[in-house]
């Protein structure tokens, strides 16, 4: 179904918008992010949920340098509503979609626009994700998988959301996220678009990086009941489902017994699409 808002001022203008609450201490380096694209046609939306911290002085002042920002700082109903009212407010050809707490290539626009104007029949494109630590270093990089289309009825495939880089017009025909899932928020959309016909494009060279520590991060069980639930909700059986999901969770706690005993690098060779960089201590990725 792709198709694209036409500017007929000039080259495609793409929206990137920052959900934030009170993320002061890493708001700072996603806006040097953006600020650092090598593509100059960029409007950036900030929407913060009411910050009590430095978020909004970080984000005013460094901000300032932009000349397309737009900032909202009011309370909202969580993350999928603050990226809801974002994306409501873009008016690029393109949304990407940055949290607070994770940054962007200088590339990584560049790349994006040039992927999909390679691919005009693409509906979003994504690549691999970085997942970094609290110092920024890298640990574990993830690999996107271009078959995503055949997995996506189980679970949420390795289309690493950091990464997204969405035609605005997919938002607009079939919405953004819904509200009711504290996790997996991206699966029910990523399954939800799927299912109505959109079709993503892969490309190694698109990166993002990503913080570990987040929600999902922290309840890994959680996330991966969302992602059954969600499933079910979209129509597969609750008892295969079910089964998957405790397939998924068995998994999970062998892997973290396995990394107790042997290194992670030895670990990591048992999971495709996912590779340790650097040195890494357990973690639930």
């Amino acid at each position: 179904m792709a198709a694209s808002r036409s500017h007929a001022t000039g080259p495609d203008l793409v929206s990137v918008v920052t959900a934030c609450y009170n993320a002061g201490g890493t708001i700072g380096r996603a806006i040097e992010s953006v600020l650092a694209q090598t593509y100059p046609f960029i409007e950036y939306i900030v929407i913060d949920g009411g910050s009590s911290d430095d978020t909004l002085r970080v984000v005013n002042e460094m901000g300032s340098a932009m000349p397309k920002l737009k900032v909202v700082s009011e309370p909202d109903r969580g993350i999928s509503d603050a990226f809801n009212k974002g994306i409501a407010l873009a008016t690029g050809n393109y949304v990407q979609l940055l949290n607070a707490d994770d940054y962007l290539p200088p590339t990584k626009i560049a790349d994006s626009v040039q992927l999909m104007q390679e691919n005009p029949h693409a509906d979003f494109a994504f690549g691999d994700l970085m997942l970094v630590d609290h110092r920024g270093v890298p640990f574990i990089e993830i690999e996107g998988n271009a078959n995503y289309a055949r997995t996506v009825n189980r679970s949420m495939p390795r289309v690493n959301h950091p990464t997204f880089f969405v035609r605005e017009s997919v938002y607009r025909l079939y919405g953004g996220f819904e509200e009711r899932w504290s996790f997996a928020m991206d699966y029910d959309w990523l399954l939800r678009v799927t299912k109505a016909g959109v079709r993503g494009v892969y490309s190694p060279k698109i990166h993002a990086q990503m913080q570990a520590g987040g929600a999902s991060w922290r309840n890994p069980i959680r996330c991966m009941n969302e992602e059954r639930l969600i499933s079910v909700s979209h129509g597969r059986g609750r008892v295969s489902a079910a089964m998957y999901f405790l397939m998924r969770v068995a998994k999970l706690w062998t892997r973290l017994a396995f990394e107790r005993v042997f290194p992670s690098r030895v670990v990591a060779l048992l999971r495709p699409g996912k590779r340790v960089v650097g040195a890494a201590t357990s973690r639930t990725a």
